[in-house]
């Protein structure tokens, strides 16, 4: 910035780094501002479009109803019902509140879990959060993966969280519970529909035939749900399962995740249910235990002297071992 007097009054002029004027630069023709940030985080910023509350409500609204199924998830009845938003609403919300940014911090590589740290900030207002999400190395995942693309699947699950939680801390709850409201309403009444055209038996049985294509057994399903008989899950019961079916195909939460399941709720429903969950519970306590008790080897300075190699014998190689199982292979 330079300053110039015309006719007595003095004016600024912005400059570029070699002192040409910018007077004709479009942003500040306009009377826009404009600012040069060095740190991580800036209070606040003149936006070209200011967030409208109206116009980001319906816009919410819009997505909300497009995604369906795909915007949440739940377990339980009654007083012990529990529902929240999925990673995908998360993001719709992001992107109707508009000039916000979210972004992840460094990730804390521990023995026993990953600690993702998410930050949300809030252009227009200055307003940041940062929120921590520990993600265990423990945590089961379903499926016949290779233990590679497990930790792979367990660090996306735990990333996705971290930024759903910001995401959801940050935006207004009332917004949040809207948008939950108009995707949840879209999805009971398709169900509806399907219960009066179909009747409520075959619509049950289509979603448990689904749920056990996807790895959930029905003693876990009724012992998540809180119901002792497939005949007594509701049209509402029917709405959590679609967006847990939703979250399930999708990849962004898995059976644990969605369908968890106490001992005394799963003692209720199926016995050797609850045996299977106590037994994995004392496990991944008894797992993370001995991986916080593991102290690091300390490698000696000066390695042993390597042992003299034996004399090569001369004449053919031999020939390698051919079958399923080589001496390559024994090697991995």
């Amino acid at each position: 910035m330079s300053q110039t007097t015309t006719n007595g009054a003095r004016r600024i002029v912005p400059t570029d780094e070699s002192g040409n004027e910018l007077a004709n630069f479009p942003m500040l023709a306009n009377g826009q501002a404009m600012q040069r940030v060095k740190t991580e985080y800036t209070t606040a910023i003149a936006v070209q479009q200011p967030r409208v509350l109206t116009r980001v409500e319906k816009m919410a609204m819009e997505e909300s109803a497009l995604l369906g199924s795909d915007a949440f998830y739940g377990w339980g009845a009654g007083k012990d019902s529990v529902e929240g938003p999925s990673v995908g609403l998360a993001m719709s919300l992001c992107r109707c509140w508009g000039n916000c940014a979210v972004d992840m911090g460094e990730v804390q590589d521990l023995p026993d879990a990953w600690i993702f740290t998410a930050k949300f900030v809030d252009l227009e207002t200055g307003y940041t959060l940062t929120r921590q999400f520990r993600q265990s190395k423990k945590w089961v995942v379903h499926g016949k993966f290779d233990e590679a693309r497990k930790d792979d699947i367990r660090f996306q699950i735990g990333q996705s969280k971290a930024v759903r939680n910001v995401v959801l801390n940050a935006v207004p709850k009332w917004l949040t519970r809207r948008a939950l409201d108009k995707a949840k309403g879209g999805v009971r009444e398709a169900i509806e529909q399907a219960i009066e055209k179909h009747g409520v038996e075959k619509v049950i049985s289509s979603a448990m035939d689904r749920l056990a294509k996807l790895g959930v057994d029905e003693p876990r399903i009724l012992a998540a749900m809180g119901r002792k008989a497939v005949a007594a899950l509701t049209v509402e019961d029917l709405v959590i399962l679609r967006g847990n079916i939703a979250a399930l195909e999708s990849g962004a939460d898995d059976i644990d995740g969605v369908f968890p399941v106490k001992v005394d709720a799963a003692a209720k429903v199926d016995p050797d249910l609850a045996a299977r969950v106590a037994a994995k519970q004392q496990a991944e306590h008894d797992a993370a235990r001995a991986a916080a008790s593991e102290t690091p080897k300390v490698e000696p300075k000066d390695p042993p002297p390597a042992e003299p190699k034996p004399a090569t014998r001369k004449g053919p190689k031999p020939e390698p071992k051919t079958g399923p199982l080589g001496d390559d292979d024994l090697t991995f």
